[in-house]
């Protein structure tokens, strides 16, 4: 990537996309986001991103995704920033969304637009979330299948909206497309990538500043300090541990969600595994295949991070 990209100003290291905690009954369990916002603290998480696609937000009202907002911000007492997506369309909707997520605490905004808007509407849309108060925004490129939004697009609104300072790019070629805005860019921005997880040596080689996985914090932020430390070997070693865990998970998003759940109960951040996502659930085989595979990873991160 091109020069003095690693000096952008931005997070660093992993920025754990949050899964939304459920009750037993269904409902938001509160009482697991202080546990969690510690969990990040200590893990050295400088950012968290709450009501990505991983925390199941098509599933959540407008008055539980204000209160998760709320709750988390109460809960993380300035400790990292958080990052909160928004889940609604239309120029003006987006902007009130915006304004009502900073009012409850949010740090910074990041919006999914769709790959097919056009220029004009991105940087109309990027501008309507900067007059709503927000001085850190995170594009959110998402076309896991396809080339996302295309760089040029990119490139202009980053030049045109001074609060665009950040990118997540998780496109087919994710590592191509970063190199590109990387090379085009005016000023720094902050890159950062998250699916799939398999991806993320790789990408932290390319000089991405922030990966953006959903579990293993402790563990994975001590790998990026390996890498960053230049000691990549070990970084290596570490993450090819994990291969196995991150392959299943990276199975389908629904899959990926349903582990991901599983991995925070036997943690025990989550008090259960409950889920929304419609295809966020395992049969009796693959429930034992994910347990045996957290089994091994979570050993392997008490190990890892105790030293």
């Amino acid at each position: 990537m091109a020069a003095g990209m690693r000096d952008a100003q931005g997070w660093r290291g992993i920025i754990l996309v949050a899964n939304t905690p459920f009750a037993a009954d269904g409902s938001l369990d509160c009482e697991s986001i202080a546990g969690f916002a510690d969990y990040l603290a200590d893990a050295g998480c400088e950012a968290a991103l709450l009501r990505g696609v991983a925390a199941e937000t098509a599933y959540l009202d407008a008055s539980e995704r204000l209160l998760l907002v709320q709750r988390f911000a109460e809960a993380t007492r300035g400790r990292f920033d958080l990052i909160v997506g928004l889940s609604v369309s239309g120029r003006s909707a987006i902007a009130d969304e915006a304004r009502a997520a900073l009012d409850a605490g949010a740090t910074a905004i990041n919006w999914r637009p769709s790959p097919a808007i056009g220029a004009a509407e991105l940087i109309d849309t990027l501008s309507a979330i900067a007059d709503a108060g927000a001085d850190k925004i995170m594009l959110q490129d998402f076309d896991i299948a396809g080339p996302g939004l295309p760089v040029e697009a990119i490139l202009e609104a980053h030049r045109q909206v001074r609060a665009f300072s950040s990118i997540k790019v998780e496109t087919s070629d994710n590592l191509a497309k970063s190199a590109g805005i990387a090379a085009g860019v005016t000023r720094p921005i902050n890159l950062c990538a998250g699916w799939p997880v398999t991806g993320m040596i790789a990408l932290f080689d390319a000089g991405i500043h922030g990966f953006m996985p959903t579990g293993l914090a402790p563990l994975l932020q001590h790998i990026y300090r390996l890498h960053r430390d230049g000691n990549r070997p070990r970084a290596v070693e570490l993450f090819e541990q994990l291969g196995p865990l991150h392959a299943f998970m990276s199975e389908s998003l629904g899959q990926s969600i349903a582990v991901n759940k599983l991995l925070r109960q036997r943690e025990g951040i989550f008090a259960t595994d409950r889920c929304r996502h419609p295809e966020a659930w395992l049969d009796a085989d693959r429930r034992k295949t994910a347990e045996r595979l957290i089994e091994a990873a979570l050993s392997l991160q008490a190990e890892t991070c105790r030293r």
